[in-house]
């Protein structure tokens, strides 16, 4: 059976949780608009 798998898997993420996603870099300006 894959329970253990899967209670270890559980375990594993509450014990590390995931990083939360790369936040993309700050825009200082917006793009240059074509007329």
């Amino acid at each position: 059976s894959c329970t253990s798998l899967a209670h270890t898997e559980l375990s594993t993420r509450q014990r590390r949780p995931e990083p939360p996603p790369p936040a993309p870099p700050p825009t200082s300006h917006p793009p240059p608009s074509t007329p």
